[in-house]
C-alpha cells in the first residue's frame, strides 16, 4: 500500500522544528532512511548551515534532526540576503562579509545562487580544522572536544561551519539596519515627506549582545549550584527579549531511538543563538512594513513576501509538502 505523510507548515515567525522533525524521524526509524535520499539530492546546498561527516559519524536520525533544525533556523537567512541585495542597488551595503570568528570571507549572493560555493567553504574548514577549532566559541567547543565527556571531531567540524553561517546571518541583519539608515540619508528629502520613526536601536543591542558569554556564565552557575545545565538552559530567560527557550523548544519525541544528551544541549544553545539573531530581523521587517510609503517613494522594491514564512522557504528550496511511504501499512488494513 502507498500513502503519503503531510509535512507541517506552521505560519508563525519562529516556527518550531519539532513537528517537522517528528515526521522525518518517525518515517526514517519506522520505514527506512532511504526515503530521504531523493530529498537530500533536491535540497543540494540547503540548508546552508548544515554539513555532515557521514564517514566518521553516520547516524541518520541525528543527521536529519540537525538538518531540519538548521533549515528552520536558517529560513530567515534567505529573505535577509534578498533584502541586502535590493538595498545594494540603491546605496552602499556589503555583500561580501568576513566572518568574525574564523576570518572567512563569504560572498552572500553566491551562498544562495551557486550550489558549489558551499562546498568550497566546507573544504576551507576541513583543511583548516585545527586552526579553526581553537577559534570556536568555548560554549560549543566544550560540548564536543571532550570537556563535557564527548570528544567528537566530526560533530565539532559540523558545529564550526554552522557557527560561521550563523555569524554571517547576524552580520547581514546588521548591514541591513545600517543600509536603511544610509538610504534615509541618501533620500533625506523623500524621508522628510513622512513622519516615520527610525529603526529601533534595540535591533543592534540584541545583535551585539555577548550571548556566548551569557551562556558560559549560565553553565558555570549550573555547575556551582549542582544543577543540570540542560534544564537551566530551558528555564533561562533570553537577555533583552524576556522569553524562555523552554517556550520555544520541545525536546520530547517518542519516535526517537537515540538518547544523546550533548546533542540536546547543543540544540538548545543553537536555538537560543538563532532567536537572538532572528528577532532583530523580525523587528526590521515590521519597520519595513510601516515605512512602505517611503520605500515606494525611493523605488525600493521588497523582493520577497514579508513576513517570509517557513512554508515559503520549503517551497523555494524544493522540500516536498508530502512524502510518499510505499511500505507503510495503515492500522486496521
Amino acid at each position: 500500500m502507498t500513502t503519503s505523510v503531510s509535512v507541517p507548515c506552521p505560519k508563525v515567525f519562529v516556527p518550531t522544528a519539532e513537528e517537522l522533525e517528528k515526521v522525518i524521524i518517525s518515517i526514517g526509524n519506522k520505514y527506512g532512511w532511504q526515503y530521504f535520499e531523493p530529498i537530500e539530492e533536491i535540497l543540494g546546498a540547503f540548508p546552508l548551515s548544515h554539513t555532515w561527516d557521514k564517514i566518521n559519524f553516520d547516524v541518520p536520525e541525528l543527521e536529519w534532526e540537525k538538518r531540519i533544525q538548521c533549515m528552520v533556523e536558517e529560513f530567515k537567512l534567505f529573505p535577509a540576503i534578498k533584502i541586502a541585495e535590493a538595498i545594494s542597488k540603491l546605496g552602499p551595503i556589503d555583500l561580501v562579509i568576513t566572518d568574525p570568528i574564523f576570518g572567512v570571507q563569504v560572498d552572500i549572493l553566491r551562498l544562495i545562487n551557486d550550489p558549489a560555493y558551499k562546498g568550497s567553504l566546507a573544504t576551507e574548514f576541513a583543511t583548516k580544522f585545527d586552526e579553526f577549532k581553537a577559534l570556536l566559541p568555548q560554549i560549543s567547543l566544550e560540548n564536543w572536544d571532550g570537556t563535557d565527556g564527548i570528544d567528537n571531531p566530526a560533530l565539532l567540524a559540523t558545529q564550526m561551519f554552522k557557527e560561521m553561517i550563523d555569524e554571517v546571518k547576524k552580520m547581514i541583519t546588521q548591514n541591513i539596519y545600517y543600509g536603511f539608515l544610509k538610504l534615509i540619508e541618501l533620500f533625506e528629502e523623500a524621508w522628510e515627506l513622512f513622519d516615520f520613526d527610525l529603526p529601533l536601536t534595540i535591533i543592534i543591542e540584541i545583535l551585539t549582545f555577548d550571548i556566548d558569554g551569557f551562556l558560559l556564565e549560565l553553565k558555570k552557575a549550573a555547575k556551582d549550584a549542582g544543577k543540570d545545565f540542560k534544564e537551566m538552559l530551558l528555564e533561562a530567560k533570553l537577555p533583552l527579549i524576556e522569553i524562555t527557550i523552554g517556550d520555544l523548544l520541545n525536546l520530547e519525541n517518542e519516535d526517537k531511538l537515540i538518547d544523546f544528551p550533548n546533542f540536546d544541549v547543543q540544540k538548545i544553545i543553537d536555538r537560543i543563538k538563532a532567536y537572538m539573531r532572528d528577532f532583530p530581523q523580525k523587528l526590521l521587517e515590521d519597520w519595513m512594513k510601516t515605512v512602505l510609503d517611503f520605500l515606494e517613494e525611493i523605488k525600493f522594491s521588497i523582493p520577497i513576501p514579508i513576513p517570509f514564512d517557513l512554508c515559503m522557504f520549503l517551497e523555494e528550496v524544493g522540500f516536498p509538502k508530502e512524502i510518499s511511504v510505499s511500505n507503510l501499512v495503515l492500522e486496521g488494513t
